[in-house]
């Protein structure tokens, strides 16, 4: 009897373990969603920025040439059940994001990329050359403040159709909950750990938008 019962202890510890396992493995997965990244982890373990080339005290985050990894995932409206519709593609080592803009239920689209932890702590601004439309398009930093709290401002194009080099300090970013500015503490390059461009003007029409490079810099 007393064999047996030892038996069974070892058989529900067993089983315990595997729960355990499996437990956290949805836990993950269930992060992966709620984060609303577009890029699979694998792609994040394999992005090489050690090779990253420097040009007038700038890191280059991506110029969209051949050797370059595609750093880029999208995600859009469709998390909310949105009908908003997009396509990204690279052609002319170029980034090219567009297609249209459904505000009911939804009205966002954007273009999303993960940061090594202290990639850029030695750099206080961001720049991009891009050549937008009439848009109101944002750029937005992610670092590792509690809850979802973004760090944002509006790309500032002065001539729609045309590439332009747009320079943003990381002091001039505002905070925000879901889209509301609201205070908090300010962006901290240090745990930076993601770049958005993101549409929601709320307007219900096509938008393009092209991205030659992205880079930071002092």
């Amino acid at each position: 009897m007393k064999y047996i019962f030892l038996l069974l202890v070892l058989l529900l510890t067993s089983c315990a373990g595997d729960i355990s396992s499996v437990k956290s493995e949805e836990i993950f997965e269930q992060e992966i969603v709620v984060s609303s990244w577009a890029i699979i982890p694998e792609q994040i373990m394999n992005t090489d920025t050690e090779n990253t080339p420097l040009s007038d005290d700038c890191l280059v985050f991506d110029n969209f040439s051949e050797s370059s990894d595609y750093k880029w995932g999208i995600v859009n409206d469709g998390v909310m059940w949105g009908k908003s519709q997009w396509t990204s593609s690279i052609a002319d080592e170029k980034l090219i994001f567009s297609w249209t803009i459904v505000t009911r239920w939804g009205g966002f689209s954007s273009l999303r990329a993960w940061l090594e932890l202290w990639i850029i702590t030695d750099y206080n601004s961001v720049k991009l050359r891009a050549k937008s439309d009439w848009r109101e398009y944002r750029i937005t930093l992610r670092d590792n403040q509690w809850g979802n709290i973004s760090h944002r401002l509006i790309i500032p194009f002065v001539t729609p159709g045309e590439f332009e080099e747009i320079s943003i300090n990381f002091t001039d970013l505002e905070p925000a909950y879901f889209g509301r500015i609201v205070k908090a503490d300010p962006f901290e390059k240090e745990s930076a750990r993601g770049i958005w461009v993101i549409l929601s003007d709320w307007v219900d029409w096509e938008f393009s938008l092209e991205i030659d490079e992205v880079k930071f810099c002092n």
